[in-house]
């Protein structure tokens, strides 16, 4: 029976949320940690069950989403999750529909380790170790930028955007460009447009 769990790598790599202009990017949290029983020993190769919440002002603020998750760890004890994939238990319907920009947001992990022999009547549910809770930074609150107002505005101009707002100011509507030769275009993967 294990008394006590050591979460001793914890590591939250990459959150990026919605489309972009020439990307799809991934909505998740990419999150891996290294699970160790109370002796310090790997849990490798073990079912390891994990509880996710997202809290919003505070470390004991308001859960906004929750969800589970059962994985397998790998030969070291490392097992890994990514946050807004897992089997939603509570809160919006997802990643992208937390306001990110509305306050801040704090992430806790439970994890309970399934015994290698079988006990009877275990459960992960009466055996959850709580890892912590942590701020969450900069990187998640990329999410956010897949709804800015000024994306979906840009896809709907109807004027002639000034160059004093990155536009050309220039009015090209019904003219053409006449070469009397060919153009060329020097540099990483040159072209070359040839006129007859």
């Amino acid at each position: 029976m294990l008394k006590k769990l050591y979460l001793p790598l914890l590591i939250i790599l990459c959150c990026l949320g919605g489309p972009t202009f020439a990307q799809i990017t991934p909505d998740g949290i990419l999150f891996q940690a290294v699970a160790r029983d109370a002796n310090g020993n790997a849990a490798a190769g073990r079912n390891i069950y994990a509880k996710v919440s997202i809290l919003k002002e505070t470390a004991t603020g308001t859960v906004v989403y929750a969800e589970s998750f059962k994985v397998m760890s790998s030969d070291d004890g490392i097992f890994t999750l990514i946050i807004g994939k897992g089997t939603r238990t509570a809160g919006v319907n997802g990643l992208t529909s937390i306001v990110w920009n509305d306050a801040l947001y704090f992430v806790n992990i439970k994890i309970a380790i399934e015994p290698t022999i079988p006990i009877p009547g275990w459960s992960a549910d009466t055996e959850y170790q709580d890892m912590g809770t942590s701020q969450l930074w900069s990187v998640p609150y990329a999410l956010f930028t897949s709804r800015a107002s000024v994306a979906d505005s840009a896809m709907s101009i109807s004027t002639i955007v000034p160059g004093s707002k990155g536009g050309t100011g220039v009015n090209n509507a019904g003219k053409t460009i006449t070469l009397g030769q060919n153009l060329t275009f020097k540099g990483t993967g040159d072209i070359t447009i040839t006129t007859t």
